[in-house]
């Protein structure tokens, strides 16, 4: 779903604003940036232990040593939404309704800044749904990251006044604050009551629970990133921009082979990015800045970024093994390492290239097919 560069921004600085140390008032601007708000709300003591007390909770089933306070941020009724699409404030009274099972809490928990597992947080929106009997939104902040959760409660056939608390548990997680990813960013998007209403306008409280569970489902994110990587691919293939070095890329149907491998090795490099295997400053804009002579932001039509970086990461280093790893090496004007394809090359665009190896220095090596060099070499009639 297509968002507004205004929108997106909005939700960004939204998301930035919750490193503040008011997790109360920033929770609930990121709430109202998309579209939510209630004057439904509940004034509890922020002290985890007293929080869980204030609701009839027994704050001993919890290990609360960890957390460092609980924020009651408001509650959301069906009866609301009518206001809220048309971008008024809800007159609905004050005061948190415990019975209305057609609702949302939404809770907003500061943690400590040592590392939380999927685990540790999917039992916390667990346990603490025991307690509510509609369900219950959390908003988590952890160091300088945040995590939304959203659990998937369902009506109990025996007792129309109670839920079914061991649904599944959707994690928006580790949104890092200071710099939000632009796929936390779109999610969240995607969440806001606006482009909900563009797919199908949530008449109730029902509907709108779950085309939030919908918009979180593996499946529906699934969907949507191979649409976009579709919708790329079929841009990418016909433009006229699109062009191979001399002997590459001529052959019927070269190109799309070719992007299709250039998809596959940059999905699975930020995949291993992800668990740690490659640097960020590989893909971090201020820091290849640094690292290169003319940043890939200042430079969008020029070719450097893939030459310098990418190129030598798929090839003199996820296919070489560490010990081997080196720059090229000339003499006389020729080359010692014609069409070695385990070398640095390039050297002239990084601003000091005998640091630049230390960017690929922690990369492991991969003794795979996918990053073996295809280059070949240029026959005469090329």
């Amino acid at each position: 779903m297509s968002h507004t560069a205004e929108r997106l921004a909005a939700i960004r600085n939204a998301v930035s604003r919750l490193a503040s140390a008011d997790l109360t008032r920033a929770g609930r601007e990121l709430l109202d940036v998309m579209g939510y708000r209630s004057p439904k709300t509940l004034d509890a003591p922020a002290a985890p232990g007293q929080f869980l007390a204030a609701l009839g909770m027994d704050a001993a089933r919890f290990e609360t040593d960890r957390w460092n306070a609980v924020h009651f941020l408001f509650q959301l009724t069906g009866d609301e939404l009518p206001v809220l699409s048309r971008g008024g404030d809800p007159a609905t009274g004050e005061s948190f309704q415990r019975g209305a099972i057609d609702s949302f809490v939404f809770l907003a928990i500061d943690l400590d800044d040592g590392g939380w597992s999927r685990r540790q947080l999917v039992a916390i929106v667990r346990s603490l749904n025991g307690g509510f009997a509609m369900p219950a939104i959390v908003l988590f902040r952890h160091g300088r990251l945040a995590t939304l959760t959203v659990i998937d409660r369902r009506a109990n056939r025996r007792d129309a006044s109670r839920d079914v608390i061991g649904g599944r548990i959707s994690l928006v997680k580790d949104i890092n604050l200071a710099r939000p990813h632009r796929a936390h960013v779109e999610i969240l998007a995607d969440l806001s009551l606006a482009a909900l209403a563009r797919r199908k306008a949530p008449p109730d409280f029902r509907a709108l629970y779950d085309l939030w569970l919908e918009t979180l489902s593996a499946a529906e994110l699934n969907k949507r990133f191979y649409e976009e990587l579709a919708d790329w691919f079929a841009w990418a293939s016909t433009s006229a921009r699109l062009s191979f070095p001399k002997g590459q890329g001529n052959g019927e149907g070269a190109k799309e082979i070719a992007l299709i491998r250039l998809l596959t090795r940059l999905m699975f490099v930020w995949f291993i990015k992800e668990k740690g295997l490659v640097p960020e400053a590989l893909f971090d804009r201020l820091s290849l800045a640094k690292l290169l002579k003319e940043s890939p932001a200042a430079m969008p039509d020029g070719h450097g970024y893939y030459l310098a970086i990418l190129h030598n990461l798929f090839f003199a280093t996820l296919n070489t093994e560490m010990p081997e790893r080196r720059w090229r090496q000339d003499e006389d004007g020729q080359s010692r390492d014609y069409l070695g394809h385990h070398v640095y090359r390039h050297a002239a665009f990084f601003a000091q290239p005998d640091k630049a190896l230390e960017a690929f220095a922690s990369v492991p090596f991969l003794n795979g097919g996918l990053f073996e060099c295809l280059d070949s070499e240029i026959a005469s009639d090329d």
